[in-house]
């Protein structure tokens, strides 16, 4: 069986616990921009909730495409810059990793495997984000700073992409994923293990169970909610005899960087 030597990491809602706030803003000015084109439409906060819950993973484009399509109305063409810079100031304010996130990093750096993050987020909503968290105290610049995808999850480039920048085999790394768009970009690309992770805020506390199973259906090898159980998962994964593996985990086609 062939050993992971790397782990990719997903960023908003793995590596740092940014997804709430980020969806949060796009739902709202999604929303924001609904109520204005359509007179007497009022857009309460669980309605918003909602839509946050029903656009996990999703980009700010598709989140203003999903609440215009609910409504019937046409999204702005500056959605995406609006919320982008609104976004970066509260990442830049408040973010913070994910709860034993940094943990679990180190414990992987110790363990002297590479890794580093997968995310098709914008270049500067990176940036804003790895360095608000820390989490650039664990991993270099270059591991996280390296190309921005041109397609996102559940597109399989950005983990083909980077694990081909590296050397790698996909079957040779690890994917931790919170969303089910993230999974199935894990899946598609053939990595050799995928960890679901649930412990992000932006999952609430009743929704954890259903997600953990509907990640389960997708093809993820394990859920949880702690991540600093990821190294004692990956040691077991690379022990003789090994953790089990999902049926037909396999490498795909070699995906060679543009």
């Amino acid at each position: 069986m062939v050993k992971i030597k790397a782990v990719a990491w997903d960023m908003d809602g793995c590596a740092a616990d940014s997804e709430v706030i980020a969806m949060q803003l796009a739902v709202s000015a999604a929303a924001d921009y609904a109520q204005k084109q359509k007179p007497g439409l009022v857009v309460d906060q669980k309605t918003r909730d909602n839509f946050v819950q029903s656009t996990m993973g999703q980009t700010i484009t598709e989140i203003g495409e999903h609440v215009a399509a609910a409504y019937g109305v046409q999204m702005p063409k500056d959605l995406q810059n609006v919320v982008t810079s609104q976004t970066i100031q509260a990442l830049t304010s408040s973010c913070k990793p994910s709860p034993g996130a940094l943990e679990a990093m180190q414990g992987i750096k110790d363990s002297g495997l590479q890794q580093w993050i997968a995310t098709s987020s914008a270049p500067d909503r990176v940036v804003a984000t790895i360095s608000t968290t820390g989490i650039d105290k664990v991993l270099p610049k270059q591991e996280w700073d390296w190309f921005s995808a041109t397609k996102t999850k559940p597109d399989p480039e950005v983990y083909l992409r980077s694990i081909a920048t590296r050397g790698f085999e996909p079957a040779e790394v690890m994917a931790i994923e919170d969303s089910k768009t993230g999974a199935m970009a894990a899946k598609a690309a053939g990595v050799g293990y995928i960890v679901g992770y649930v412990g992000g805020s932006h999952i609430p506390e009743a929704k954890k169970e259903k997600h953990a199973q509907e990640l389960l259906a997708l093809g993820v090898d394990v859920v949880v909610r702690d991540l600093r159980e990821v190294p004692g998962i990956l040691q077991g994964v690379n022990s003789p005899g090994g953790l089990a593996r999902r049926p037909g985990a396999s490498a795909v086609a070699a995906f060679m960087p543009t």
